[in-house]
């Protein structure tokens, strides 16, 4: 790439090199790219959340795979949802640098309890207010940033427990 040092979140969104790969892209707190492959199953998963965030939570806006960058790191959830007027960007608007309300990672196999810790406590610290995963089964858990578990989410009290995709 031709770039010495750490990279910044706005540099990986600009370089054509990493524009075309396969991967969801994060920028960990050593300044690492990390990567992770994705499978169809993982992307219906996320489809389907979306579109339930929207239809039971109109007073806001949805995003896949929305970067949330950090002091020393961007992590990217699969889905998440914002309450309208609480967008706020970088100067390069290539992330956010508030966390969402709600911010859900779509588990994969390899994804360990204390990554998503790490994750949940990330986005907590930046203003999430509630964590979700969803397991490859599509069982959903919700959390608060803290690690607290809920029986169910607090801001869409209705949201199924488990999501059906085919």
């Amino acid at each position: 790439m031709g770039m010495k040092g750490a990279l910044t979140w706005s540099q990986i969104c600009r370089d054509k090199a990493l524009a075309e790969l396969p991967f969801k892209v994060e920028l960990t707190p050593r300044g690492i790219i990390e990567m992770s492959p994705a499978r169809p199953r993982h992307g219906k998963l996320q489809l389907r959340i979306g579109g339930l965030m929207e239809q039971m939570l109109p007073g806001g806006v949805v995003i896949t795979e929305c970067p949330i960058e950090g002091a020393d790191q961007v992590r990217v959830p699969d889905v998440c949802w914002i309450a309208e007027g609480r967008e706020r960007y970088n100067a390069d608007e290539t992330a956010l640098v508030a966390a969402p309300d709600i911010c859900v990672e779509v588990l994969s196999p390899n994804n360990t309890d204390e990554e998503m810790a790490a994750k949940r406590s990330f986005y907590g610290a930046l203003g999430c207010k509630e964590f979700w995963t969803c397991a490859e089964s599509g069982e959903m858990r919700f959390f608060l940033p803290d690690g607290t578990a809920l029986s169910a989410s607090r801001i869409s009290p209705d949201f199924p427990a488990q999501i059906i995709v085919r």
